[in-house]
């Protein structure tokens, strides 16, 4: 069976809301943040550099590419509401009710 954090991403990346960490927590490195590169690992996004911040900026701890130059994103639009109210689920989830009146959600196989 594959691990957890692996079920988590590939049944949740289908809804189109970008890649679904299982582990969003920040690490050593601090919050992701826009700009950052690095690559994903047992659910978890590992920062390699960031493209926005100078060479010699204390949060490019693992260093940068030959000849980097940091790339001016200029404004950034953010949006207070990018994903509609609920919970989010895969596609074999789906919710009934039971004759007691409770109500949950079951996997569909």
């Amino acid at each position: 069976m594959p691990p957890a954090y692996d079920i988590y991403v590939n049944q949740l990346r289908v809804l189109g809301k970008g890649l679904p960490l299982y582990h969003p927590e920040p690490h050593e490195e601090g919050p992701i943040e826009i700009g950052d590169v690095g690559y994903v690992k047992e659910g978890s996004f590992y920062r390699l550099f960031n493209v926005s911040r100078s060479g010699n900026d204390p949060a490019q701890s693992w260093g940068v590419p030959e000849g980097f130059e940091p790339l001016h994103i200029g404004r950034i639009r953010t949006f207070d509401a990018e994903l509609e109210p609920g919970p989010l689920h895969s596609e074999t989830i789906f919710q009934v009710s039971a004759d007691v009146g409770t109500s949950g959600y079951v996997r569909y196989h």
